[in-house]
Parts: structure tokens; C-alpha cells; sequence
């Protein structure tokens, strides 16, 4: 009972027990525990929003497996959510067109057209003012390697250009579609490469 106690109160065995749920395609516990505590970290430190994805993303896709599309939208329309207790805001650049994809997608599956559009539109909105190609952020915070930063960002942009597609904007589509290919030439990196395998 003290040492479960002593877990409760320690964030980053909180983090582990919920990665740990998560790599077990156990999501539904982890998100329990992502749900019901409060993660006060240091500055930048993005592990409990990186787990709420991965542990939405799973129950989406478990919730695909077995037709419910629905079901699948609603863990997609939660990552467009921003949960206190996680400790991340909702970030000043459009950094979920992926989300916005997936939720546009679904709604076209589930013949809600107009609401599939709205999505694919603000998925595609640039971000002028913040957007740039690449924040070192690995080198300032140890915890934020190239999985984390330079392929989240090229992730999104590939969604961005999806959403592209999706309203009929081609000049912007194959504008970020060469960037992507651009910096595929260069990466050696196992995540994204399974990302659009």
C-alpha cells in the first residue's frame, strides 16, 4: 500500500506504468491513468501529451478493426483536445492536421460531408508566423530526440498536404508533397518511414 501510494504521487512512474499499458496494447489502462492525475513537469517536457496520442490512437484504430467508425472519430476528435491535468496547451501552429485528416476521413465514411470539409480545411491552414522547417529542440532538452520534433513536424506537414488534396487545392498540395519528398531524401529515420508504409 506505500508503494502505491508512492506511485501515485510520482509523475514519471505514472508515465512509465502508462507507456508501459500502452507498448502491451493495454490503452484503455493507460489513458485511465493519463486521465486521472495531474502531470506538473519541466518546461517543454511533452511525454503525457506524446502517450495521450499514442493511447488514442490505438483505441481508434481498435475501433476500426472492428468496423465501428464512430467510435474510432471520437478517440480522433479527443486529440484535437488539449487536457489540463496533461500540462501541454494547445500549440500556437497547426500542429494536428493529422488529427483533422483522420476525423475528416471517418466523417466522409459516415456521410457527414460538410463537417468532413470543415475539418480538411482548418487541417490545411499554414501557420505563417510560426511554422519554420526545424527546431533543434534535442539539443536544449534531452527527453526530445528527432522522433519527437523533426518528425512530428514532417508528419504534420504530410497531413497538411493531404488536407490539400482533400479541398481541391493542388498548387499547395504538391508544394508540400515536394518538401516532404525533400526531406525524405535525407532522413534514415524508422518512424516516419513506417508512418507511410
Amino acid at each position: 500500500d506505500h508503494h502505491e501510494k508512492k506511485v501515485d504521487r510520482d509523475n514519471r512512474l505514472l508515465l512509465r506504468r502508462a507507456s508501459t499499458f500502452i507498448a502491451l496494447n493495454k490503452a484503455e489502462s493507460g489513458l485511465q491513468i493519463l486521465q486521472n492525475h495531474d502531470f506538473t513537469l519541466c518546461e517543454g517536457n511533452q511525454l503525457p501529451r506524446l502517450l495521450f496520442e499514442q493511447a488514442c490512437c490505438q483505441l481508434a484504430e481498435k475501433r476500426l478493426d472492428t468496423g465501428d467508425a464512430a467510435g474510432a472519430l471520437g478517440f480522433y476528435r479527443r486529440l484535437l483536445e488539449y487536457p489540463e491535468n496533461l500540462g501541454t496547451g494547445k500549440p500556437a501552429a497547426n500542429m494536428a492536421a493529422r488529427w483533422h485528416w483522420h476525423c475528416g476521413h471517418l466523417l466522409q465514411q459516415l456521410s457527414e460531408r460538410e463537417q468532413a470539409q470543415r475539418h480538411f480545411i482548418i487541417g490545411a491552414q499554414d501557420s505563417h508566423d510560426i511554422e519554420i522547417e526545424f527546431i533543434p529542440l534535442q539539443q536544449l532538452i534531452p527527453q526530445h530526440g528527432p522522433a519527437t520534433v523533426d518528425v512530428t513536424f514532417w508528419t504534420n506537414e504530410l497531413f497538411k498536404a493531404l488536407c490539400c488534396h482533400e479541398i481541391g487545392d493542388d498548387p499547395a498540395y504538391q508544394q508540400r508533397l515536394a518538401r516532404v519528398r525533400q526531406y525524405l531524401e535525407q532522413t534514415t529515420s524508422k518512424t516516419f518511414l513506417r508512418l507511410l508504409s
